[in-house]
């Protein structure tokens, strides 16, 4: 992980590494799905704390991201694969901006 601290004050990080892989199931079923993520990087942007302000997660490679009902379109847990970019207001609420590349929602993919 490598963490800059910019002269706006906001803070940078990247990370990324190897991947993991991640086994999801629907515990009423038993249907469960196997994803890789390969080659993830995770760019975030954040503002100095204690400032309150909006975080900007930039995924790359092969990424999970758990959003919970709380969050913009409601709870859900999605595969990008490619880039996503998805914003963090200062309340903890997550909101899809864009992506390229492919997006798989493993809730429908389980139900």
């Amino acid at each position: 992980m490598k963490v800059t601290r910019e002269k706006n004050g906001f803070i940078r990080t990247v990370a990324g590494g190897d991947g993991f892989i991640l086994t999801f199931t629907n515990v009423k079923t038993g249907k469960a799905i196997t994803v890789p993520t390969n080659g993830s990087v995770t760019h975030t942007l954040a503002p100095k704390p204690p400032a309150t302000g909006t975080t900007t997660f930039t995924l790359t490679g092969q990424n999970v991201f758990i959003y919970f009902p709380t969050d913009t379109g409601g709870a859900r847990t999605i595969l990008y694969t490619g880039k996503a970019v998805i914003t963090n207001d200062a309340n903890g609420k997550s909101t899809f901006q864009s992506a390229s590349g492919t997006q798989r929602n493993l809730c429908d993919a389980l139900a």
